[in-house]
């Protein structure tokens, strides 16, 4: 049996449902210090919800990629070709995910220095 990643089999579902849960939380973050922007106009309050925007997208990107591996690994389909299906991927959404929280962690450095 070929392991795809490092956590085991059955905590699959839950990472995907906290990956979710963390968007929503950043989310909700993003949107309140956008709507102090609105309110203040100060120039920080907007980096910081453009930065909590793109961990958000980031997160909710990761998750439905995830999403659509369980859904890939589920189908009867041959082994070879689901294997190189999910493995690209799972690279494509790693890749996402790494420059989209890179550049909100970006945004965050910036913002603070």
């Amino acid at each position: 049996m070929v392991n795809l990643f490092f956590s085991p089999k059955w905590f699959f579902g839950y990472a995907i449902g906290f990956e979710l849960a963390f968007a929503l939380v950043t989310l909700t973050i993003a949107l309140l210090s956008y709507r102090v922007y609105k309110l203040s106009n100060q120039r920080n309050s907007l980096l910081f919800s453009y930065a909590f925007g793109l961990i958000s997208v980031s997160y909710f990107l990761q998750s439905v990629i995830n999403f659509q591996i369980l859904f890939k690994l589920n189908t009867a389909a041959p082994p070879f070709v689901t294997l190189m299906s999910v493995l690209k991927l799972n690279n494509l959404g790693l890749l996402i995910h790494m420059l989209m929280m890179l550049g909100g962690l970006l945004i965050l450095t910036v913002m603070a220095l």
